[in-house]
């Protein structure tokens, strides 16, 4: 027997984090559901067209995941991953440009 939609809808936003109303699409699950489960408290609207549950785990870099939802084919800036390498390795910036 097949889940209700609601169910699905929450199952597949557990499983990738943010939810855009296209991701919808593939599943042939209408896109008045995220409002209803939004009104209900279940989701968190974190803009336009984006969605997470409510009560997530929120990741290190809340506003670079957000970006990359939007930007499905964008590239993430090299500035960001060489902060981050020298934030894990604790090493200068002339150890990284060599």
């Amino acid at each position: 027997m097949e889940k209700p939609r609601k169910e699905q809808l929450i199952d597949m936003v557990s499983k990738i984090c943010n939810l855009r109303p296209p991701d919808l699409d593939a599943h042939c699950i209408p896109r008045e559901y995220l409002t209803r489960l939004y009104r209900q408290g279940s989701l968190e609207k974190l803009g336009r067209g984006l969605y997470q549950l409510a009560h997530a785990d929120i990741t290190e870099n809340p506003s670079l995941a957000d970006a990359c939802m939007r930007v499905p084919n964008g590239i993430v800036c090299l500035f960001l991953a060489l902060r981050e390498c020298r934030r894990q390795r604790k090493c200068n910036n002339n150890e990284i440009w060599r």
